[in-house]
């Protein structure tokens, strides 16, 4: 939290700089809902600073999914949040195997479940990493999200190819 109040300060003194018409904050990196208590309180106190100066705020979400409440969203919605975009890494079976647990049990059912609690809150986005391992298995999986009765609540769909150009190169260079 005390490096978060130093973020909030931060961005005070920028908007006052540029005295922009819209703020948009994205909570992304790593997984950002892992730390609630930071992730609120920079939406409520740059909020409130928007809100001073008159500047819309808009609050956008990257999320693996695991995390995704409706509390979490209910909590950040009066704070401008306007999406979440929920990341899987192709249909269930791939998804499983590429983001599995530390017991290794699979993630793709809980996520679309929360994923459908939320759907009628929020804007949704799936998007996701892609590699010769797993993009045959992207079709299906927007097959099934059609499928899904929050399918009109996903406003957009945008993954992302990882490539590889060859081994990496040694320490130091």
């Amino acid at each position: 939290l005390e490096t978060a109040a130093q973020v909030v300060g931060w961005i005070e003194q920028r908007l006052d700089e540029v005295r922009p018409e819209k703020f948009v904050l994205t909570l992304f990196g790593g997984e950002p809902l892992l730390n609630l208590p930071v992730a609120y309180y920079l939406a409520e106190q740059t909020h409130r600073t928007c809100q001073e100066r008159g500047i819309a705020q808009y609050v956008n979400v990257i999320t693996n999914g695991l995390l995704l409440t409706p509390e979490v969203v209910d909590r950040l919605l009066p704070h401008g949040l306007n999406g979440v975009k929920v990341t899987l890494d192709g249909d269930r079976d791939t998804h499983n195997r590429m983001r599995p647990l530390r017991g290794r049990q699979g993630t793709f059912d809980r996520i679309v479940e929360n994923m459908r609690r939320v759907a009628h809150k929020v804007p949704l986005t799936i998007g996701g990493n892609f590699d010769e391992s797993s993009v045959d298995s992207y079709p299906a999986l927007l097959d099934f999200h059609k499928e899904q009765s929050f399918a009109d609540a996903i406003v957009k769909v945008n993954f992302k190819p990882i490539i590889k150009t060859g081994p990496p190169a040694p320490k130091g260079i």
